[in-house]
């Protein structure tokens, strides 16, 4: 074989361009939408706290909560990360933060939406 032949990707390789590699396609896709919900997320949460409760605190105390477990789940979390599968955290942690919001739209539905219920959404969310 001449080095020609081997520096050329061929199809099923692992030196397939990464604008080929589906897999790879799979990870940003979802790794980008799931950073643009977290960023929504960001922004409106706080604001349907405040809009529920009419309480500037409770906003803040819902950002104080989810930075707190955030940090405090920074170093465990890496751990994690280290020892399991990232695609597989990365799916649970999703899911987990789709089933924290979710809780909260149909609480919002019923109208049994509280604050121990939000810093609950908090504290799962900023954890994920």
């Amino acid at each position: 074989m001449t080095v020609t032949e081997t520096s050329q990707a061929q199809p099923g390789s692992a030196d397939l361009p990464l604008r080929r590699n589906r897999r790879f396609q799979a990870l940003w896709v979802g790794g980008a939408g799931a950073a643009m919900s977290v960023n929504m997320a960001l922004v409106a949460i706080p604001v349907l706290v405040l809009a529920v409760t009419r309480s500037a605190a409770v906003a803040g105390l819902y950002g104080l909560v989810a930075g707190v477990t955030a940090f405090a789940a920074g170093v465990p979390a890496g751990a994690m990360l280290d020892r399991y599968d990232r695609r597989t955290l990365l799916i649970v942690s999703e899911l987990v933060r789709a089933l924290a919001f979710a809780t909260l739209l149909l609480a919002l539905a019923y109208d049994a939406l509280s604050v121990a219920h939000l810093l609950a959404v908090a504290a799962v969310t900023g954890a994920t």
